[in-house]
């Protein structure tokens, strides 16, 4: 979630909601606006300017992440803010028009589709349920979402036949599990999303892969809260891929030193035990091996930990600061390793208080995670809920979480492969 403020609108809320194609890459993120996290106001005030500026500048701040420089962004759209050209406030090449499911297919609405598509936008209709009312979108639309949740094979089956005869990409939406997942990739569909990508698939009697193996090992030692920085520097030095972009992140302009660094030693003296426990941890996160959904979960598990780090002084929940960082960091890491939490965590030396917050639901820091899950689901009737029940001004918790999207966007971007070196962002 990003919160905005300015001097004329109240804070915006935005969530960002990622979407994979067949293969588990990301092809997108759908970002999900409010005006505030009160489910009873309108998506934006009539006529009002700068709910074009707060636009632009949620799309700005979403636009970070491993998958930044070739993602395509989802953006919900009302009839007033269709009509009024609010999308070309933002990059054609870079954006999805959502057409609401409560917009009607009027000529002027389809007139409107078609020069957004001529203009370069993609248009995309949401929670598609079949029926003769939607029939007008499908000559405008290049992407069709398709509300699966709770529905069975043939109903499935019926919605999408129809668009399958059209030149269209279907999107099944709301997929939470592996079967839905596979069966509406059987139809057709080419890209999905949903809470199956927040959960790893259990497979019964799953092992830990030698990679796994060797980051849970790296985990393991830098959970410790007794470690060396001599230990931390062999950990570093046993591993090539770990040393040289560990020298490469110290030797860039970020820090700008007149001297350069050329030893893991010397490395770990300048960055201290502290901050180099957490770029290790970054870095472990990021691993270039992972797969699309783990390497995502990797950048919310550390905008987790900030989060929460941030606003430690806020939660009586009694952890420290440093302990609800771990708590944010390990809270997805059942899908980045794609295992049962409980055995992650057993084989990793968390304190006690740290593993009870994440896997005991009586916890008071579990009411904490879930807030964060519905911040991340864009779920504002529960988001409101949550920050009131944990007595958290609005302001507050967007602000540490933009503090937060900043940190880990540092943090993750300099301990990430060297394969993405290239920043520069094509926005227009």
């Amino acid at each position: 979630m990003i919160i905005v403020n300015n001097e004329v609108s109240q804070p915006i809320c935005v969530a960002r909601q990622p979407i994979y194609d067949a293969g588990g890459n990301v092809y997108g993120y759908e970002l999900l606006f409010r005006q505030n996290t009160g489910a009873g106001n309108s998506l934006f005030n009539d006529g009002d300017l700068a709910t074009q500026k707060v636009i632009a500048d949620g799309f700005l701040l979403a636009h970070t992440g491993p998958f930044h420089n070739k993602s395509r962004y989802f953006i919900n759209f009302t009839e007033r803010l269709l009509m009024e050209d609010f999308a070309h406030a933002l990059p054609p090449k870079k954006t999805v028009v959502e057409i609401l499911e409560m917009i009607d297919p009027t000529t002027d609405v389809l007139e409107k589709c078609r020069e957004l598509k001529r203009n370069g936008y993609m248009i995309a209709i949401d929670d598609y349920v079949g029926g003769p009312r939607f029939l007008p979108f499908l000559d405008v639309a290049d992407i069709v979402k398709v509300d699966v949740l709770g529905r069975s094979h043939s109903e499935i089956f019926a919605m999408a036949e129809p668009l399958l005869k059209k030149n269209i990409t279907l999107l099944a939406e709301k997929v939470e599990n592996a079967e839905v997942m596979q069966y509406t990739r059987s139809l057709g569909f080419a890209l999905f999303q949903g809470f199956y990508f927040s959960r790893p698939e259990m497979i019964s009697g799953k092992k830990i892969g030698s990679c796994d193996t060797s980051r849970m090992r790296i985990l393991a030692e830098i959970c410790k809260e007794d470690v060396e920085l001599g230990r931390l520097a062999c950990i570093i030095s046993s591993d090539v891929s770990l040393s040289y972009r560990l020298l490469r992140y110290l030797n860039s302009a970020t820090f700008g030193y007149s001297v350069k660094i050329g030893s893991i030693e010397r490395a770990a003296t300048v960055l201290g035990a502290k901050n180099l426990k957490k770029w290790l941890l970054a870095a472990v996160l990021s691993d270039p091996e992972q797969t699309n959904k783990a390497m995502e979960a990797s950048w919310i598990s550390v905008q987790r930990a900030f989060f929460l780090q941030i606003l430690s002084s806020k939660f009586q929940v009694g952890l420290s600061a440093d302990a609800l960082f771990l708590v944010g960091l390990f809270s997805k890491i059942d899908t980045i390793l794609d295992m049962p939490l409980e055995e992650i965590l057993a084989q990793l030396p968390l304190s006690s208080g740290v593993k009870n917050a994440i896997l005991d639901k009586d916890h008071p820091c579990h009411r904490i995670l879930e807030f964060i899950d519905s911040i991340e689901a864009g779920d504002w009737d529960a988001t409101e809920k949550y920050a009131a029940s944990l007595d958290l001004d609005v302001k507050h918790v967007g602000d540490a979480y933009l503090e937060a999207l900043k940190h880990s966007g540092e943090l993750m971007s300099d301990a990430s492969p060297s394969k993405s070196d290239n920043r520069n962002v094509e926005l227009f």
